[in-house]
């Protein structure tokens, strides 16, 4: 099953690698769909929107978090929700770190 186990150029290494290809596309299309149906819904239900800036490169380098964090998306989230402020006509705010 792992990629990592098999021979490079051989069948079973190029079907696993585009069965892992696919699992990696199907899990960025899953949180991208979320992210989308979050930030419409957060701009269709209020008409002030505020964000704090938060200092993700530092929060990165807790090693237990890391992961958790980066996996997240949160500047694709901003980009969705500026984004759909604009479209919606909501007014959407960044307020800078204390």
């Amino acid at each position: 099953m792992s990629l990592s186990h098999k021979t490079k150029g051989s069948k079973r290494y190029e079907k696993a690698r585009v069965r892992v290809a696919k699992f990696h596309a199907k899990l960025k299309d899953t949180r991208t769909d979320f992210l989308h149906k979050l930030s419409t819904k957060i701009i269709c239900e209020n008409q002030t929107v505020v964000l704090e800036d938060l200092n993700v490169s530092g929060m990165v380098k807790n090693r237990k978090l890391s992961k958790a964090i980066s996996d997240l998306g949160w500047r694709q989230f901003r980009t969705f929700l500026e984004g759909k402020a604009e479209k919606y006509g909501r007014d959407f705010r960044v307020i800078s770190r204390p």
